[in-house]
């Protein structure tokens, strides 16, 4: 299953693209519109989703919080 997706929010720079499955965000300093897409998309590309639901985030919490004790 790929919930991935890009998207793309234009002006004002830095652009910025967000993956919409982990809501990682890439950034780009380019000037020209296309160079500020493709090196987004090479970014969002080369990227892995880490999706964590509740159940994982609540886990982590009580191994974190007991760890020392």
């Amino acid at each position: 299953m790929d919930t991935r997706k890009l998207r793309i929010v234009k002006p004002p720079l830095p652009a910025i693209g967000v993956c919409e499955g982990c809501n990682s965000q890439f950034k780009s300093n380019k000037r020209s519109e296309d160079e500020v897409e493709s090196e987004i998309r090479a970014a969002f590309d080369a990227h892995r989703c880490e999706l964590t639901d509740d159940n994982q985030n609540a886990q982590r919490f009580v191994r974190d919080f007991t760890e020392d004790k």
